[in-house]
C-alpha cells in the first residue's frame, strides 16, 4: 500500500548524482574497451580540495554503470593535489577522495584542468573548475537541475529539454542517464517520458561516438527496461481491459461504458489507510471537473479471498456473516468519505479480485487514467500531477 512520487525520488538522486553507486559500481578490468578520440599529450589535473589533506585522491575513468581506477595521488598538507596523466580517451572522469567526488567530461583538447573544491560540500556540485570546456558545461547544467528540483519544479521534461539543447553528447547523456535512473522507469504515471529522454540522450550520443563503451552500456541498460516494459499487459497507451462488476444494490457498471469521458479508474479498499488518506483529494478533482466530463470507476479490494478464508475452516455461516461485514464497511467508506461518484463495484473477494489480477495489482492505492476512447493515459497519478493529467484530456 504505498503511495509513490516519483518527484522527490528524483531530486533525491540528483543531489547524490556525483557521489552515488560508489558503493555499488564493480570497477572494470584495465583493458575494457576504449571510448573515444586519444587526448594529445599529456593532461595536468591539480587544484586544492579543502578537508581533504593528506588523504589519498584517485582519478577514475567513469562509465554509466561502473567506473576504473586510473591514477591515485597524495594530497599534501595544504590540501594540494596534482596527476600528470597522458594518453587519455574523450570521455568522463572523477576525481575521488573519501566520499567526496567531482566529475570531469574531457573531450580531448585539455591541457591544464584545475579544480577547487571542499570535501564537504563537493558533492553539491560546490566546486570550481577552469581548462575544460564540458566539465564546466556538466557543472553549469547540474547546478541549473538542482535550482528546479529546489523548486519543486524538476521533471524528465526538464531533462529532455537538456538533452535536445547541449551540444555535448557525453554531458546531455550522463545527466540523463544519472537524473532520470533506468530503475524508476516502472514508478512514473508514464514511462514512456523516461524512455523518451534516454532515446533522445543515445541518438545524440551515437551521432558522436559510434562504437565506444559509452553507446553499447546505455544501449544495453536501456533495451532491457524496454523489454521489461513490453512484458507488461497494462501500461499506458493500451486500451483499458473491461471491468464489468455490480454496485452495493446489486446493479452492473461496466468500464467500457464510459468511454467518451475522461475516467479515474481507482482500486482502493476500506481498510486501506493510504487510500482513505487519499480520497479527499480523488473528492476534490471530480467535483471540480465532473461537469466537464469526468468521473471515477471505483473497483473495492473489500471482501473475503481464499487465504482470509481458510480461517473459517468452512464454516458457511461465519464465511457469509464475515462478508457482509465487509459489504458494509465498503458502504460505510463511500459515505464517511463523500464519493459521490455512481462507480462504485466489487466483486468482495479482496485479493482475489478478478479486475485486479488482470490489471496487476499487488498494493493500493492504484489508479489508472483513462482517456475519452478507454486508453491509458496514466498510471498512479497523484494530486497536482492528477489534475493536470485531468485537465490535457477533457
Amino acid at each position: 500500500m504505498k503511495i509513490i512520487k516519483i518527484l522527490p525520488l528524483l531530486m533525491s538522486c540528483l543531489f547524490l548524482i556525483v557521489s552515488c553507486g560508489d558503493s555499488t559500481e564493480t570497477t572494470q578490468d584495465e583493458g575494457s574497451q576504449t571510448t573515444g578520440s586519444t587526448t594529445t599529450g599529456t593532461v595536468t589535473v591539480s587544484g586544492k580540495l579543502i578537508g581533504g589533506e593528506n588523504m589519498q585522491m584517485y582519478f577514475d575513468e567513469v562509465f554509466f554503470n561502473s567506473f576504473n581506477p586510473k591514477e591515485k595521488a597524495t594530497i599534501d598538507a595544504e590540501g594540494n593535489y596534482k596527476f600528470e596523466l597522458s594518453g587519455l580517451d574523450a570521455g568522463i572522469y572523477r576525481l575521488r577522495a573519501g566520499a567526496g567526488s567531482a566529475l570531469l567530461v574531457f573531450d580531448g583538447s585539455e591541457k591544464n584542468v584545475v579544480m577547487n573544491g571542499d570535501l564537504a560540500t563537493i558533492n553539491n556540485l560546490q566546486y570550481e573548475i577552469t581548462g575544460s570546456q564540458p566539465s564546466k558545461l556538466y557543472h553549469a547544467i547540474g547546478q541549473q537541475m538542482a535550482q528546479l528540483a529546489q523548486s519543486k519544479q524538476f521533471t524528465e521534461k526538464n531533462v529532455k529539454e537538456m538533452v535536445d539543447t547541449t551540444s555535448n553528447a557525453l554531458v546531455a547523456s550522463y545527466w540523463a542517464y544519472k537524473a532520470v535512473p533506468l530503475n524508476l522507469t516502472f514508478r512514473y504515471p508514464n514511462p514512456d517520458d523516461a524512455i523518451a529522454v534516454h532515446e533522445a540522450a543515445i541518438q545524440k550520443l551515437t551521432k558522436q561516438y559510434a562504437g565506444t563503451r559509452y553507446v553499447t552500456d546505455y544501449v544495453g541498460d536501456l533495451g532491457q527496461i524496454k523489454a521489461q516494459l513490453a512484458t507488461q499487459k497494462i501500461r499506458v497507451g493500451i486500451e483499458a481491459p473491461n471491468i464489468s462488476l455490480k454496485n452495493p444494490e446489486g446493479k452492473t457498471y461496466s468500464l467500457h461504458d464510459l468511454k467518451g469521458k475522461v475516467v479515474l479508474l481507482d482500486f482502493w479498499a476500506s481498510w486501506c489507510r493510504p487510500c482513505r488518506m487519499n480520497n479527499p483529494e480523488v473528492v476534490r478533482i471530480y467535483n471540480q471537473y465532473k461537469s466537464k466530463g469526468f468521473t471515477v470507476f471505483s473497483v473495492s479490494l473489500d471482501g473475503l479471498d481464499a487465504n482470509t478464508k481458510r480461517r473459517f475452516a468452512g464454516n458457511q455461516a461465519s464465511i457469509d456473516n464475515y462478508l457482509a461485514q465487509e459489504r458494509t464497511k465498503w458502504i460505510s467508506a463511500i459515505q464517511q468519505d463523500n464519493l459521490t461518484w455512481d462507480y462504485h463495484v466489487s466483486d468482495l473477494k479482496k485479493w482475489d479480485c478478478e479486475p485486479a489480477k488482470a490489471y496487476g495489482v499487488s498494493g493500493i492505492p492504484k489508479t489508472f487514467l483513462l482517456d475519452k476512447n478507454g486508453k491509458i493515459a496514466a498510471i498512479n497519478a497523484r494530486g497536482k500531477a492528477l489534475e493536470n493529467a485531468v485537465k490535457e484530456l477533457l
